[in-house]
């Protein structure tokens, strides 16, 4: 077939084979399959069961613009019972009319129903275990069907076309990761891996015309194949494509795509973030519910700094995506405003600046991301991956929504500055707002004993114009400090707080000042040379001067930061101070000085909670074990009981009474607070565990108090105290039924001597409780010691990280405390790869061929040698190759694929065979079995990989300007000559014979 139109003397060397196909015009049928291996995401493996993947598929055409013989489908579904299968598709069209379901399910049920119970769209027809009327985990087993004839034409590939792997017929891949609705599959399967379970799922399709016994060719084999959860972008928009500096714009998108490449997220979690300059506010979430926030912390990158906020998002154990349990879709959305300040490097943004999205536990589940196939414009977060470190999203890269416009931040002509005070607790930055008392006290910051905050000022200059030089002045928080408006907008200071730090970016110089007495400014007003002295220790100043090392060019800017904090020893009679100050910056452009008063900041103390700590002293005030794990501290004021607390261990021994009033408001006066132990006598002795302690009270409402028992040195009681103690075992990589039918003995030694032993297993619940153990043996004998240890079958004690064989198992033994963790190991299996090289042929030397091993998963186990899951292997002419044995020591499965290297050797033609060679690893007994299983490329099943190399001689022709055999050829001419007269002349005698 041939269109030579276009090409007018032109050809082609371009070779198109056309295949012709007769078929029987009396009966005519021609049906079109492919049987498909699906690789799916599997979220159940680590996480949970109830979100479905297709598991194997096949598609099906009827080529004819005729109908095809009425057809049966026969399907028998997860023949190794590893998945949860929800959901079958069968062919459809409108034409189709169906027979009874015969079905069966993995609890034993099995029924007929009816075809109405069919949801249809597209080319197929979904069956459902809810349909069928079983419970949404109980599995479809097995189907029957009778679909009549499959109409003309129908096109069962069509709808997959343009993500198979080619148009060949022989394809069984469809594009990685590419998962259309059910509509587009004729006949799939549909569910999840079992919780723990990453085996293949393997299904038998028998689909054959009615009323025959299906062959070998009527019967396909579908497989579903696992693979890490994946994360993938979703896609978004920003409402606008440009703002000014102090505007807003809103993003929004969705999370995840249930009608393309669909994101399957388990457990979701947003990551806000917002680069210098920029708030963010209105989150909001559909199809689930929006956890609180949690600050992760601040990063810096480029210069720049940049706050992150972690959200989970409640939808229990489902997903968001296609193909719910029960075959619904629930697209996530988001949606949140993004504010930028005037201090905004000007650029453009996309939302994955400002967003991360990912699945609880990403590291640890082995999850990976990836891109949607249609949009994937700006669609991951690696730009900050490095920035972030493992603080955010165990340091792996996160996606985002996908968009590629972004919104363009420009600023006005000026020179802009900011400053905040930053909550270190929630990463909020706090502008102080005087206009009511409600927004005084919201916009002001709390600080406790030994609490920071830091002041940052932020300056950009966008003029147009350098800034010929800076100097922005920040008030020290001495106590009764007064520099007039420009720096104290309220007054005096009241509240006495440390310089704790001055950081700034590299063009900006710390400078310490203290401004001579007296000095005051108006408003936009700041202090000029002769106001202060320079000094170098900080506590001598009572300012903080930055001083521009370089000039400020136009769209740069910087960031100075000063942290206050607020002592341990500041009294509670500074609760409810208050210091409200204003930096000042004061800069010049081209001669023309410019001073500004920036962003009031705010702090107040509140010191009203008493810390009370607990200590315990021996007798010889050496410290002590506490005996107990809580004791019970009482409040007094002014002798009255207010509130009891419990000290805990597992708190520290440390508790604290909260807002707690200071002043009486009937005489003005300070309360007085004291402790006491709940338990003390009138002696300050208190009884513990058969022991005597003294209770000894110390510190004050300021410092806090510290309540400490020191033993009693008594006489030891004649009858000694005795304890308990309570052993379990635990077993781990071993389900319950194998562990109910384990036992073995734990036996006590005191000071070294094994003194009793109990059997344990299932009836005790693998627990053994020695009582009466006596704490001392005479009046003046030191504390007895008890150890426990696990014997092994010859009655020996196992130490801590040696190995015990039970019932033929072998364990590795840990000592916890109050457990006995016994980690099944099993025998590891050596594997030999089994490949073979033969070569045909004479050569006259036997040549070195060359080949390689490859792991599929490239941390599997691999010979010796190996360099990321990779192993070459050399074998001189015909023999075997020899990559090495290697150990496996867990079961499972392990695929390797084998190939010869093309090195190029001349009149060798190479075998381009593709071995699979899957060592299937199971447990038996607590030797790991290993089943060996060859396949090629195309199925087809070998014993093991054979290259077979074919050597051609080559044909040696004489060169022309060779001489040296000219006599040689010369006499076998005359020689032949000879002869063929010699013959001539015989045959002209018998012709006159005859």
């Amino acid at each position: 077939i041939w269109d030579d139109t276009p090409n007018v003397d032109r050809t082609s060397s371009n070779i198109s084979t056309m295949i012709v196909k007769m078929i029987d015009g009396v009966d005519p049928e021609q049906v079109t399959s492919h049987a498909l291996t699906d690789t799916a995401v599997n979220w159940a493996y680590q996480k949970y069961d109830t979100y479905n993947v297709r598991l194997g598929s096949m598609l099906i055409k009827n080529e004819l613009t005729t109908p095809t013989k009425p057809k049966t489908i026969e399907m028998t579904i997860d023949e190794t019972d590893t998945a949860i299968i929800r959901g079958v598709t069968i062919p459809y069209h409108t034409d189709m009319v169906y027979g009874n379901i015969y079905w069966t399910s993995a609890s034993g049920a099995s029924g007929v129903a009816s075809s109405s119970i069919l949801q249809k769209s597209n080319v197929s027809a979904l069956i459902t275990n809810t349909a069928l009327g079983l419970d949404i985990n109980d599995s479809i087993k097995s189907i029957k069907v009778d679909l009549g004839p499959i109409p003309a034409q129908y096109d069962g590939v069509r709808p997959q076309r343009d993500l198979l792997d080619t148009w060949n017929p022989n394809n069984k891949f469809i594009s990685d990761g590419e998962y259309y609705g059910w509509s587009y599959i004729p006949n799939g399967v549909y569910g999840s891996w079992k919780v723990g379970t990453n085996a293949d799922v393997k299904t038998t399709v028998k689909f054959y015309t009615t009323g025959t016994i299906p062959t070998a060719g009527d019967t396909y084999h579908l497989t579903g194949k696992s693979k890490a959860p994946e994360v993938k972008n979703g896609v978004g928009t920003i409402n606008k494509t440009q703002i000014l500096g102090g505007n807003s714009f809103t993003v929004s998108g969705r999370i995840d795509d249930a009608n393309w490449d669909w994101n399957p997220l388990q457990e979701p979690e947003i990551y806000v973030i917002m680069p210098e300059g920029f708030t963010y506010s209105n989150l909001q979430v559909t199809e689930g519910t929006l956890s609180a926030p949690t600050y992760v912390g601040e990063f810096e990158k480029d210069g720049d700094k940049i706050k992150v906020w972690k959200y989970s998002i409640d939808i229990g154990q489902e997903t968001r995506g296609q193909y719910q349990p029960n075959f619904t879709s629930k697209n996530m959305t988001v949606k949140f405003d993004v504010h930028a300040d005037k201090t905004v490097k000007v650029a453009t943004y996309h939302i994955n600046d400002f967003l991360g999205i990912t699945t609880k536990d990403f590291d640890a589940i082995g999850a990976v991301i990836k891109p949607e196939k249609w949009d994937r414009s700006n669609w991951n977060t690696d730009k900050y991956t490095t920035v972030f470190g493992t603080a955010v999203n165990s340091g792996k890269t996160m996606v985002s929504l996908s968009e590629s416009t972004g919104v363009k931040v420009n600023q006005a002509a000026e020179v802009n500055a900011h400053s905040s005070l930053i909550d270190k607790d929630t990463g909020a930055e706090l502008i102080y707002d005087n206009t009511s008392a409600t927004t005084k006290e919201n916009t002001t910051v709390v600080l406790g004993k030994g609490d920071t905050t830091t002041m940052r000022i932020k300056l950009r200059n966008n003029s147009g114009q350098p800034i010929n030089y800076a100097n922005v002045f920040i008030p020290l928080l001495n106590e009764n400090l007064d520099f007039g408006p420009s720096f104290m907008p309220e007054g005096a200071t009241q509240l006495p707080l440390k310089l704790e730090s001055v950081e700034a970016t590299p063009n900006f110089e710390v400078k310490y000042i203290k401004l001579r007495p007296g000095k005051t400014y108006a408003l936009n007003h700041a202090p000029q040379p002769s106001d202060y002295d320079i000094v170098t220790d900080p506590a001598d100043a009572n300012m903080v001067m930055l001083v521009a090392r370089t000039t400020v060019s136009d769209g740069d800017g910087g960031r100075i930061e000063v942290t206050y904090k607020a002592e341990n020893n500041l009294s509670m009679s500074y609760n409810n101070k208050v210091d409200v100050i204003t930096p000042v910056l004061d800069y010049d452009i081209n001669g023309n000085r410019a001073t500004l008063t920036l962003e009031p900041a705010a702090m107040t103390y509140h010191g009203s909670s008493i810390k009370v700590t607990k200590e315990w002293k021996n007798y010889d005030g050496t410290g002590l074990t506490a005996p107990v794990s809580e004791v019970e501290v009482e409040l007094y004021r002014d002798g009255t009981f207010v509130e009891k607390k419990k000290i805990t261990a597992a708190n520290h021994w440390k508790v604290s009474f909260d807002n707690i009033d200071i002043l009486n408001p009937a005489t003005g006066a300070n309360y007085q607070y004291t402790v006491k132990e709940v338990g003390v006598d009138s002696s300050n002795k208190i009884q513990i565990d058969n022991a005597w302690y003294s209770a000894i009270v110390t510190g004050d409402v300021d410092q806090g108090f510290t309540v400490t028992n020191k033993k009693s040195l008594n006489v030891t009681p004649l009858v000694p105290s005795t304890i308990t103690k309570t052993i379990t075992k635990e077993w781990v990589n071993l389900t319950q039924a194998e562990i109910d039918t384990l036992s073995t003995i734990i036996a006590l030694y005191k000071n070294g001597n094994k003194v009793q032993e109990v059997t344990v297993d299932k009836n005790n619940h693998f627990t053994a409780t020695f009582s009466n153990l006596p704490v001392t043996d005479t009046i003046t004998s030191t504390a007895n010691v008890y150890t426990v240890k696990e014997l092994d079958g010859d009655g020996n004690a196992v130490e801590e990280g040696n190995s015990i064989t039970i019932d033929s198992r072998d364990f590795i033994v840990h000592y916890d405390g109050t457990k006995i963790v016994n980690t099944y190991v099993p025998k590891p299996v050596l594997v030999d790869p089994p490949v073979k090289k033969i070569v045909e042929g004479n050569p006259t030397n036997a040549s070195t061929f060359q080949f390689e091993m490859k792991a599929i998963n490239p941390t599997d186990p691999m010979p010796n040698g190996s360099v990321n899951g990779v192993k070459l292997a050399t074998v001189i002419g015909s023999g075997e190759v020899e990559f090495g044995t290697f150990e496996i020591t867990q079961a499972g499965t392990y695929q390797y694929v084998i190939r010869e290297i093309d090195n190029g050797i001349a009149n060798y033609t190479y075998d381009t065979t593709l071995y699979t060679i899957t060592f299937d690893v199971r447990d038996v007994a607590g030797q790991l079995v290993a089943d060996t299983h060859v396949e090629k490329a195309d199925g087809t099943v070998a014993n093991e990989a054979i290259f077979t190399n074919i050597y051609k001689t080559p044909v040696a022709t004489p060169k022309t300007s060779d001489n040296s055999h000219l006599p040689i050829y010369i006499g076998a001419i005359i020689i032949a000559l000879v002869g063929f007269g010699f013959a001539f002349i015989k045959r002209i005698r018998s012709n006159k014979q005859s």
